[in-house]
This record gives C-alpha cells, sequence and structure tokens, in this order.
C-alpha cells in the first residue's frame, strides 16, 4: 500500500484556490488523465495557450501498465510536450491525488516502478521550476479523460486530436539530447511558440502568428515508410506539418538502405552507344560470356559467343566453366578453322566469305543441284575471276564500311532516345546488381543489389573498378549498367 490515512488525518479537498484556478493570462495550462483496465491502457492530456490554442493528445500503451503508472505516463507525456514547446511557466491539473501528492512531495513512492516515474518526473520540473502541479475532481478533468477513452476507438479520434502509440515504458526509453541546433527554416517558429518572440515587420507578424498555429513540434516515429509522396500523407495524417514535409520525404525514402537494395533494376544503358568500325576482316573481336543457365546435358551451363566486328562471323560455344584457358582454345578452334558462315549481314549487305576472300562460297546444295555457275565451270576463266575479286576486294570492303557505318548510326539514334545517363566519379558509393556479382545466389525474395561499394577508378565510361569500403580492390572491372549510387 503506498500511502494511509488515520482518523484524524482525513483526506485533503479537491477544491482548488481562486489562485490555483486562474494562474495568470501568461500561463499555459496542462491536463492530464491516464487510466488502466484489463484490455489495454491509455492517457490524455490537454495543453491550453494563454491565447486559448488547445493541444489535444491521446495516446495508446502498447505495454501492460497500472492505473497509477498511466497516470505518470499521461504526466511525463504532457511535460515532454511542455519541454518542446520551450514552455516556461505552466499549471498542470490531474486528478490522480498519488501522482499529485507524490510529486509535490506530500507522499513517498515506495512502489519501486513508482520511485522511478517519480524521479523522472522531478527531473524534468527540475529543468523548469516554474511549472506546478494541482489536484482536480474527475469531473473538472472529464475532457482529459474522454481524450483516453478515445484510443479505444480510434475512428472516433477528430481531425484535431493527435495521436500517439506508446511502445515501452518512458523510463525504459533513452533520453537523445540535442548537441546543436543551427538556424533553419523552424527557428521563428520555435521562437513565436517557446518566447512569444515577433518580427518587428507587422506583416511578418501576423503572417507568422498565422502559420505558427499549424504547428505542433514533437519527437516521434511513423512507422514503416512508404513511397515519397504516401509517407507524407501518413505524417500529415499523424498531425504533424512543416513547409518541406514532401521534400523531407522524397529524401528520407531516397536515402533508406532498404528500399534501395530492393529497388527495379533499370533496363535502359546508362551510357550512349560507342561506334565501333573495323575496315579490316577479323582485326577487331568482340567475345561475351552469357549464362549461367539452367544446367544441360553434361553439366553445360555457359555460353561463349565471338563476333567479328567487320564482317559479323558470330560463333558461340556451350561450356561447363568459364575460365582463362578455356576462353583461350575457344579462339584457338575459331582462328584455325576453315568454314565461315555464307549468309549477308545487315551491316554490311555482304557475306562473311567474301568480305575475307572476295568472292562468295559455294554453298552445299549446289553439289545436288547444280546450279549455272557449276554447269558452265571453266577452271580457267575461274581463276582469272577470282584474280579479278581479289583486285576488286578493297572496294567492296569499303563499301561495306561506310553501309556499316550508316547502319550503325541509326541504331545509335534509335536507341539514344530511350537512355537515361548514369555516370560514377571516383569516390561514389555505389551498389551491386546481384545477378552479376552473384549468380548463385537469386531468389524472388533476394535483393536486387548488394553493397556498398566506392568506386575506385574510372576506366572509361561506363567502366569502372570498386574496392570495398575498407580500401580492399574488388576483382575484375564493372559495368555502369551493374551499379547503382547509394545515397546515405
Amino acid at each position: 500500500m503506498e500511502c494511509t490515512f488515520t482518523e484524524q488525518q482525513p483526506p485533503a479537498s479537491h477544491e482548488l484556490t481562486q489562485e490555483e484556478a486562474n494562474p495568470g493570462t501568461d500561463c499555459w495550462k496542462l491536463y492530464v488523465d491516464g487510466s488502466s483496465t484489463a484490455e489495454r491502457s491509455r492517457a490524455g492530456l490537454i495543453l491550453i495557450s494563454p491565447e486559448g490554442f488547445t493541444i489535444q493528445q491521446a495516446i495508446n500503451f502498447a505495454f501492460k501498465a497500472t492505473n497509477n503508472q498511466a497516470e505518470y505516463e499521461a504526466l511525463i507525456s504532457g511535460l515532454n510536450l511542455a519541454k518542446s514547446l520551450g514552455i516556461s511557466k505552466m499549471v498542470v491539473y490531474s486528478d490522480s491525488q498519488i501522482v499529485v501528492k507524490q510529486t509535490n512531495g506530500e507522499y513517498i513512492a515506495k512502489d519501486p516502478t513508482l520511485a522511478q516515474y517519480q524521479a523522472m518526473v522531478r527531473n524534468i520540473l527540475g529543468t523548469t521550476p516554474d511549472i506546478t502541479i494541482h489536484q482536480i475532481n474527475r469531473e473538472e478533468n472529464s475532457k482529459a479523460d474522454e481524450l483516453s477513452k478515445l484510443v479505444q476507438n480510434t475512428s472516433d479520434i477528430a481531425s484535431s486530436v493527435y495521436f500517439e502509440e506508446l511502445e515501452a515504458p518512458s523510463m525504459e526509453q533513452s533520453e537523445v539530447l540535442c548537441i546543436g541546433s543551427p538556424d533553419n527554416w523552424m527557428t521563428p517558429y520555435i521562437v513565436y511558440l517557446r518566447d512569444r518572440t515577433l518580427p518587428e515587420d507587422q506583416n511578418k507578424a501576423r503572417y507568422l502568428q498565422h502559420k505558427a498555429a499549424r504547428f505542433f513540434l514533437e519527437n516521434g516515429i511513423c512507422g514503416d515508410h512508404l513511397a515519397a509522396k504516401a509517407l507524407a500523407y501518413k505524417v500529415i495524417r499523424q498531425g504533424y506539418y512543416w513547409p518541406t514535409v514532401h521534400a523531407h520525404s522524397i529524401a528520407y525514402v531516397k536515402k533508406c538502405p532498404q528500399c534501395q537494395k530492393f529497388n527495379n533494376v533499370p533496363r535502359q544503358s546508362p551510357n550512349l552507344p560507342a561506334l565501333v568500325l573495323s575496315p579490316i576482316p577479323f582485326a577487331i573481336w568482340g567475345i561475351d560470356i552469357m549464362g549461367p543457365f539452367p544446367r544441360a546435358k553434361d553439366d553445360l551451363r555457359y555460353v561463349l559467343v565471338a563476333i567479328d566486328y567487320m564482317t559479323k562471323w558470330a560463333e558461340a560455344k556451350a561450356m561447363r566453366t568459364i575460365n582463362q584457358q578455356d576462353c583461350i582454345k575457344f579462339m584457338d578452334t575459331i582462328v584455325m578453322r576453315f568454314g565461315i558462315p555464307n549468309h549477308p549481314r545487315t551491316g554490311t549487305n555482304e557475306t562473311p566469305f567474301k568480305l575475307a576472300y572476295g568472292t562468295e562460297a559455294r554453298i552445299p546444295i549446289e553439289t545436288g543441284s547444280p546450279s549455272h555457275r557449276v554447269i558452265n565451270f571453266d577452271e580457267i576463266s575461274n581463276i582469272e575471276g577470282l584474280k579479278t575479286n581479289l583486285e576488286l576486294l578493297d572496294e567492296v570492303r569499303d563499301n561495306a564500311v561506310k553501309r556499316m557505318e550508316s547502319y550503325k548510326e541509326k541504331t545509335k539514334l534509335y536507341f539514344t532516345k530511350k537512355i537515361k545517363i548514369r555516370e560514377y566519379e571516383a569516390g561514389d558509393l555505389v551498389l551491386r546488381h546481384t545477378e552479376a556479382s552473384d549468380p548463385t545466389n537469386q531468389g524472388k525474395l533476394q535483393p536486387n543489389w548488394e553493397g556498398s561499394y566506392m568506386v575506385k577508378e574510372v576506366l572509361r565510361p561506363g567502366t569502372y573498378k570498386l574496392s570495398y569500403l575498407g580500401g580492399t580492390e574488388v576483382p575484375n572491372t564493372w559495368h555502369g549498367a551493374r551499379l547503382r549510387k547509394f545515397y546515405q
């Protein structure tokens, strides 16, 4: 039992003196009430400014609390609200005799939990000595009592009531102290709400008074965030507002690590196409690795593809693994091969065989169904014709290069319309596409990006060397299409 009364010492009356009921024109009033049932615990508070501006707050506890603990939670929430607004003079009204008497020093808090609550209250009151607390009847505190009951059905809460979910008891929450507060757009509003100080310019003063009525500043969270616009709506629905709420929501979502790692993979190329022209057959090769694919017969999972830039001669080979020795063997096989595909390429309008040897190859079908040139074949005339074709080969190749250049320019113009440039500089933080960094670790629930890494060197537009944040270099070079900028 926390307190007792003897027959010679009856409980004090709840009636307030004239001075307690009307503390003055420059004094704020705070009404607090807490309650606890078998289902849940909750609290309500009403803060009234000297001009009559009212702030109403309903609080729901996500933890079990006794009735006295709920009363203390209501008092602490109200004192913290007043502290955040910079209120220096205030009278607190509560219908809890235990809380009021213990705070005023008339009772001693013997319960360990209530003792911790009482210590928190005294610490807050110690920073603002011009705050007094008085006991009132339950009838006089009916509005705060109604607020505490509104939490049972959130649909009953009016738009002027601010709702808060308290996840843990106040005595278990660590205090966060502000170590720096430079002037910003909030400074005039804070100065006005705290000190009632207005600018000398009357127009600015009226504007500030009009805007300040919309602000209610308090630390808190809104749960898991959504997209920027939806997050801004959610913040406003919770009763918070500032002029740049949408811009801050965009910046917050943009810097969220989990959102960035699960973000979509852009399909547009990050760089403009680079034209690669080769007037000489077999002088420039393009080699690409495709896979891993589902395992095929003989455990084949990868495909190695090589294309000659001039003749468009393409070769491909299925392989089990991709390493340096396999690539060398693949290229040796291509160089030593005699057969060349005999199909015209769109870019050159000539067959690879003709661009290599100056004459069209004899296709296998001509053996079974002789063509005109086979029926009228003359060896001497054929040799002379081959020599003539070799003399004209340079002109054929030049025309093929011109057509190929024109074709690539048209292709570049088509794809340039869909490109969104993404360039990175040395020192930028980036994420790496999971499919490229670890193809074996994929799944619908896996993040699309992993990292972060730092761009160590830009080898050429679209090609980068990366390093871990500790400074160790990441093996291989990485294309810009496999990277995404990381914001923090």
